[in-house]
């Protein structure tokens, strides 16, 4: 009987998560650097920005990113933290909302950047991420030179975005159409899997600025109705499977 329970306990779990769905859209450079797409883009309504890179000074700006303003619980390997551009190297995004500092990566070939949300969220008890969003500086668009990846819990690849999918420039550094907004919304069973994102480039540098996220307080989770359908057609299958034991006269669990 206990096995039958850890069944159905499984097949609710695979189904929570083998159905997770991440959309992803896009919207130009903001003509406004003071406002930006976070306020005046509706997809990214309600988000607030997570990681804005302001503290990365002129003083550790070649040695990576100043933990100093980095919000407790969030992790990141790789790349580094940049205040202007360098020529060949990589290339300060055009209109990114805060000013100040931007991420990047900063080798060849390049080894990937990995934000880690896992402990941030654990710690502020957020159950889920809705939505998040971050700009991304003059895009190449050469076959999988960049590409972002959105991570779940277990490793696994929620999302994957290549540059040549948002833009037809070449790593242009100015024009609106390679320097833009990538907005994700996930659904509920993404939300809740969530945990990493990691940039890849393997020819020019990967840049971005304005990590933004919104998310929800550790609570009652609404399964999807696949979960639900799933978990009832078990149920029924134990339901039957109690009352054939009990015809036949054994009661023993």
């Amino acid at each position: 009987m206990r096995s039958i329970f850890a069944g159905a306990a499984l097949l609710a779990s695979v189904a929570s998560t083998a159905g997770a769905q991440v959309t992803a859209t896009s919207v130009n450079g903001a003509p406004d650097p003071g406002v930006g797409p976070l306020s005046t883009f509706t997809a990214t309504a309600g988000q607030t920005n997570i990681l804005n890179f302001n503290d990365c000074s002129a003083g550790n700006a070649g040695n990576g990113f100043s933990t100093t303003g980095l919000a407790a619980g969030i992790s990141i390997s790789g790349g580094g933290c940049k205040t202007v551009s360098a020529s060949g190297q990589w290339a300060k995004p055009a209109t990114s909302m805060s000013g100040g500092g931007f991420y990047t990566t900063t080798s060849y070939p390049n080894s990937p950047i990995t934000i880690d949300f896992t402990s941030w969220l654990s710690s502020n008890s957020y159950n889920s991420v809705s939505s998040l969003s971050f700009y991304w500086g003059s895009i190449d668009n050469y076959a999988s030179s960049q590409k972002v990846q959105l991570i779940g819990a277990n490793g696994n690849v929620l999302k994957e975005i290549l540059g040549q999918e948002l833009t037809t420039m070449y790593g242009n550094q100015t024009a609106q159409q390679s320097n833009r907004r990538l907005n994700f919304a996930l659904d509920a069973s993404a939300a809740q899997d969530f945990r990493k994102l990691k940039f890849y480039s393997n020819q020019a540098a990967f840049e971005f600025d304005d990590i933004a996220m919104q998310t929800t307080s550790a609570g009652t989770v609404v399964p999807e109705p696949a979960t639900v359908t799933l978990l009832a057609s078990a149920l029924g299958v134990l339901g039957l499977f109690g009352a054939r034991r009990k015809r036949n006269g054994n009661t023993q669990g």
